[in-house]
């Protein structure tokens, strides 16, 4: 559902121009909404597409169709993704330059560190899935909630994981990881 596209064949003799105007002919309903299946690909889709034209109209054994994004979830995916990516790539790459200058540097200990460094890589993906659940538990059994709590934030019980606000940065803290 959350990446679902409509494709809906045009009339003959209809053009994107008059698909916009949606005067030439009688749109489909959709139940749920009471929309225009047609007013809601237009309201994703630009005004003027002439780049997009080819994106969006296609031509099947003689009919022509367009492909509209009709799920309203779908934009909020598209911006839910770009906020992931552009803040863990983000903080990987600082944080990667920065660990890389601090090992590079000569100190005692650096070949500890180096090893250390080797953990992340080191631990199944299933065990570190399991550790990163146990930290943000909702309640005060989670590490985090456990320390927050100790400062008096939260009383313990902030759900990282199932409360809307909290999911992208909890993925982004364990991503960056």
């Amino acid at each position: 559902k959350l990446l679902s596209l409509t494709i809906k064949e045009l009339p003959p003799k209809m053009t994107w121009g008059s698909l916009l105007d949606e005067q030439v002919v009688k749109q489909e309903i959709d139940l749920k909404t009471g929309e225009s299946v047609h007013e809601k690909s237009i309201k994703i889709l630009p005004r003027e597409p002439i780049r997009y034209k080819e994106l969006v109209q296609l031509s099947l054994f003689g009919k022509r169709y367009v492909v509209g994004a009709t799920d309203p979830d779908f934009v909020q995916a598209i911006g839910n993704t770009l906020q992931f990516t552009i803040i863990s790539v983000l903080f990987e790459a600082l944080l990667g330059l920065g660990i890389a200058l601090v090992v590079n540097s000569n100190f005692k200990g650096r070949g500890a560190v180096r090893a250390a460094m080797l953990v992340p890589w080191a631990v199944i993906t299933v065990v570190s899935a399991k550790i990163w659940h146990w930290m943000l538990q909702s309640s005060r059994v989670g590490l985090f909630n456990t320390i927050l709590a100790k400062f008096g934030i939260g009383g313990g019980q902030i759900a990282f994981l199932s409360e809307e606000i909290w999911q992208i940065p909890s993925m982004i803290m364990i991503d960056v990881w």
